[in-house]
């Protein structure tokens, strides 16, 4: 709104003195209106003046501009997208049947285990769900997409080629992983003492510390799928940084 500029000491400097020149005890308002005080116009002054003393120089500017109809620029609407974010989160998720006599493998490490996942590729559900969760920090389609089961270039494929390929793509978009927490639902064997094993494979693909790989194995307490050993879930949170922030 187009107005006058409105600087809170003049005003408050102005009531101030007149309430020097009110003499003291109730006046009758306007009209025959409610009474009213020096002490009213006293600690009303004190607030207005205070109020100038608060407000930081900047504040009291943009105010003063606003008030005469100056255009401001919010800075959540900018619409210049050139420059980056230098961080980004990305989710992903893998799921997988489990079925007698297939190997089961993880991270590309083999787990001794009577069950293994049932896939086109090895079924290696980490690396999965790390890959789907680059992709999704860089707003990419996800595996499924990339890499479609029904192309035989992926039948039986490491799925260390899978996260290959993906930090290719993350890379040339200007991005690298920073850290990376997973989650893997199992009801047996028990991966706890592969932990560390896992961690540091993973570290290495990633080009990370292994102190920024967390790795939680989670079962089912014989409960639903993962439970009865029907399915493996893994869940992975990848962090990415700009590389030109480094």
């Amino acid at each position: 709104v187009t107005g006058p500029t409105v600087d809170f000491g003049d005003l408050g400097d102005s009531l101030l003195g007149a309430c020097f020149v009110l003499e003291k005890g109730p006046r009758r308002g306007l009209a025959g209106g409610p009474s009213f005080h020096l002490q009213d116009f006293s600690s009303f002054a004190s607030v207005l003046i205070a109020l100038r003393v608060s407000i930081p120089q900047e504040a009291r500017a943009t105010i003063q501009d606003r008030m005469s109809g100056r255009q401001m620029v919010d800075p959540r609407e900018n619409t210049d997208h050139s420059s980056r974010w230098e961080m980004r989160v990305g989710i992903g998720t893998d799921r997988h049947r489990l079925e007698q006599g297939r190997p089961l493998i993880l991270c590309g490490i083999e787990i001794p285990s009577p069950h293994g996942p049932v896939a086109h590729s090895d079924g290696d559900v980490i690396l999965h769900a790390v890959s789907d969760a680059l992709l999704g920090a860089c707003a990419c389609e996800d595996i499924g997409s990339l890499f479609p089961d029904t192309d035989p270039r992926w039948k039986d494929v490491e799925s260390s080629r899978i996260l290959s390929e993906v930090l290719v793509t993350v890379s040339e978009r200007g991005w690298e992983p920073s850290n990376v927490d997973v989650v893997v639902h199992l009801e047996r064997p028990r991966l706890m003492e592969y932990r560390d094993q896992i961690r540091q494979q993973l570290a290495v693909w990633l080009g990370i510390s292994i102190d920024s790989v967390g790795l939680k194995a989670k079962t089912g307490e014989g409960i639903g799928p993962v439970g009865e050993s029907r399915v493996i879930d893994s869940m992975a949170v990848v962090q990415l940084v700009s590389k030109e922030a480094r």
